[in-house]
């Protein structure tokens, strides 16, 4: 998963659509099945049934929640879903709770009335400790959980598919609950496993809406903010035909087995600075500065960005940029969203590169990994090349311009 890994033990049948690798963690105990199972069966007689009018009309929506507590990345995989509602219904009041490091990716987006900040202890890596006592606490008494509650949503939707946030929904009454505790759906597996977003299209079909809409995230920058992107790549006046092509490293990884080695990624950093019409930026947290300072020796020119602006810098940068070269990790999902060419690098841990393609992947995006036609990781000389030959086929300048 990417830039949303959850824990064994928190998910559910949906969300346990984990990559096939072959490092993974404990198995759950079998007995904490059984509560699980009791809250399915409460949950399909909270969900209710929502017939449609006699005349075939939906009924009118005046309030929509979508709880996501999970990561970036993972937000931005129900984004699409948020448009749809929107068009839908018009009037309604859409609100997002997720907690506060989503906040800015969500900022300025039309279809969003209101970010409610949702600090929950489970399905993320910033709010600690996510025991179960913990979890237990936040649902029943936090201030957050009797807000919510106490606003009665027309309509809720679990927008991670975890047992722990179906809860929270539970807990907030809404009067419509949607999400995979909450339908009798199966949930696909194997090769039949859809794209993450058309997943999230399912709640809109469910409330009669067209589960149609492009599988691209959506981030949404002001002129200044894309301005300010391009600021950062200090092309100064250069004109758009004759300057560099400009590169992203983001070398971040939530877990380890998802981490190409620092080694591979200075390689490629070092090939394509030796074309010598390449500019090379690297982005990531804090928890990135030592091995962005790593990749960075290949020469002072490359900009080492790392723990050193914001999301909605990052963001800014990555939209003028001409390709992205990553981990399994936020930037992928971002360059999509700005129509930016990029390669996702997947380490031998991952048995099915084909896999995350179907799940993850979109049309500007290569996902390098084990396949029918590759035992493997790719080398950093193979993925160096294959950036070699996107840029090239791609013109000069073409960074910067807002997808169509």
């Amino acid at each position: 998963m990417a830039d949303g890994d959850l824990t064994d033990d928190d998910m559910s049948t949906a969300a346990k659509r984990e990559p096939e690798i072959t490092v993974g963690g404990a198995r759950p105990r079998r007995w904490l099945g059984y509560p699980w199972r009791l809250l399915r069966a409460v949950s399909f007689f909270c969900a209710g049934r929502w017939p449609p009018p006699a005349d075939g009309g939906r009924q009118p929506v005046e309030s929509i929640l979508v709880l996501q507590a999970n990561h970036i990345g993972d937000l931005l995989m129900t984004t699409p879903l948020l448009e749809v509602l929107r068009k839908g219904f018009p009037r309604a009041r859409i609100t997002v709770a997720a907690g506060a490091w989503n906040a800015e990716t969500l900022a300025h987006n039309p279809h969003v009335d209101e970010f409610f900040t949702l600090p929950a202890p489970w399905d993320n890596a910033f709010v600690k400790p996510q025991s179960a006592l913990a979890r237990l606490r936040f649902l029943l008494f936090s201030r957050e959980a009797r807000e919510l509650a106490r606003r009665r949503f027309g309509v809720g939707i679990d927008a991670v598919g975890t047992r722990t946030n179906a809860s929270m929904l539970i807990r907030i009454r809404p009067g419509r609950l949607l999400g995979p505790f909450f339908t009798d759906k199966p949930v696909p597996t194997g090769p039949e496993r859809r794209h993450r977003i058309e997943v999230q299209l399912d709640h809109a079909a469910t409330l009669g809406l067209p589960a149609t809409a492009p599988i691209l995230p959506q981030i949404f920058l002001t002129a200044g903010e894309r301005a300010r992107g391009a600021e950062l790549w200090v092309d100064g006046d250069v004109p758009a035909a004759r300057r560099p092509y400009r590169v992203v490293i983001a070398p971040a990884s939530s877990r380890p087995y998802k981490c190409w080695s620092m080694d591979d990624f200075r390689e490629v950093t070092r090939i394509l600075h030796g074309r010598g019409d390449v500019a090379l930026a690297i982005i990531g947290g804090n928890d990135t500065l030592e091995s962005a300072a790593h990749i960075a020796t290949v020469d002072p020119t490359v900009r080492n960005y790392a723990g050193r602006i914001r999301l909605r810098e990052t963001f800014g940068l990555i939209a003028n940029a001409d390709f992205v070269l990553c981990n399994a990790n936020l930037a992928w999902h971002v360059a999509a969203a700005f129509d930016v060419p990029s390669a996702v690098v997947l380490t031998a841990a991952y048995l099915s590169a084909a896999r995350e393609r179907s799940e993850w992947g979109y049309p500007t995006s290569r996902v390098l990994g084990r396949d029918a036609t590759h035992d493997g990781a790719y080398s950093a000389g193979e993925v160096a090349a294959i950036i070699g030959d996107a840029l090239d086929s791609r013109p000069r300048g073409a960074s910067g311009t807002p997808p169509g």
